[in-house]
């Protein structure tokens, strides 16, 4: 991607933005940035950066000219829970049961074994959540993120065997990078980090090699930095950059919603979500148990392409209930931000 897209302090080997000298920590960054992270995860939330990103109102016109023929909805990590259920609110529930495709990141694989010996990892019962929420054969679940290679590639693999058995589309590992929801729509998922140097998972450089011409380009891309709610400028730069060969980028990875916004120059059309945020989350952390949830309406252009007509966005938030499930509903607002300053106004 050229020198100028390489991201501070890390060292690229075999495809991924990956430091040797940490494999024996659960982090994908050098020395210097993860203990800027986990700074930030005693301190709190880095609100550096303000302006390289606005947020779009939460219902936004991209093309009125579009006719809506499928509605996509999107949210992003799917966390560990400490050991106990979830739940899903109705409201949330019927929201997204309103859409055509579900794109989501199981940020932790799944495990039959009691989580004080798989510690970080989800339970079975998730899936009859997800199966509960919506259809599985519409589901489309990236694995491709830095957790994913923690194990084994086994252990990965029965995630994927488990979901796949159920009817649900996992994409973002070796054996399947993307999926085409059309003959002319592609959903490619591809990961910036690794908390290990492994090849059965998805990095950046081989989703991009994934790209179908003549095709609309959707990428699902885990990346950027952890407890940030402002992209970083390099992190601006390359996402426009990669607007050069995908048509949107949904992102997760920070653990924070981040904006939605739209490219820059000749890529002003086009729609990047720098973070999802958390979906899910057994963390203690205040201002961790957010996420927002996408919905976007894809129809054909006056050029006979597909492109986004409009979009909508809602925060979510993960509550947790002593000796109760964690259950997932929709929240007014993100503590850490005040929305109304950092919304865009108009864009053209």
């Amino acid at each position: 991607m050229g020198d100028e897209f390489t991201l501070k302090g890390i060292k690229k080997s075999k495809g991924w933005k990956k430091h040797f000298t940490l494999d024996l920590v659960a982090t994908p960054y050098n020395w210097y940035e993860s203990f800027v992270a986990l700074g930030r995860y005693i301190f709190g939330v880095s609100k550096r950066n303000k302006g390289t990103a606005y947020y779009l109102p939460q219902k936004y016109m991209v093309d009125s000219d579009i006719k809506k023929e499928f509605t996509m909805h999107i949210v992003g990590d799917w966390l560990d829970l400490k050991g106990r259920d979830l739940e899903i609110n109705k409201d949330v529930k019927e929201y997204i049961q309103k859409g055509d495709y579900f794109l989501l990141n199981l940020e932790k694989l799944i495990t039959d074994q009691p989580v004080w010996k798989k510690e970080k990892l989800n339970k079975p019962q998730i899936i009859e959540v997800m199966l509960d929420l919506f259809p599985p054969e519409k589901t489309i679940v990236t694995i491709a993120n830095n957790h994913s290679g923690d194990d084994s590639k086994d252990f990965m693999y029965k995630t994927i065997n488990r979901l796949t058995e159920k009817g649900f589309i996992v994409i973002g590992h070796a054996d399947k990078p993307y999926v085409d929801i059309r003959d002319d729509f592609r959903i490619i998922a591809g990961s910036t980090w690794s908390n290990k140097i492994v090849d059965y998972v998805t990095c950046l450089d081989l989703a991009r090699q994934q790209k179908k011409e003549g095709a609309y380009n959707l990428l699902l891309l885990h990346g950027g930095y952890e407890v940030e709610i402002f992209p970083r400028p390099q992190i601006v730069s390359l996402n426009n950059h990669l607007l050069e060969s995908f048509d949107s980028i949904f992102s997760h990875h920070s653990h924070t919603p981040m904006p939605i916004f739209q490219g820059r120059d000749d890529n002003i059309d086009k729609i990047i979500a720098y973070s999802l945020g958390d979906f899910t989350c057994g963390y203690f952390h205040k201002w961790r148990n957010y996420g927002m949830l996408l919905r976007a309406n894809y129809g054909k252009n006056k050029d006979n392409q597909w492109d986004i007509g409009s979009l909508e966005w809602n925060f979510t938030k993960c509550r947790k209930n002593r000796n109760k499930p964690y259950r997932v509903g929709f929240s007014k607002k993100y503590p850490s931000l005040r929305l109304k300053k950092y919304t865009y106004p108009k864009i053209q």
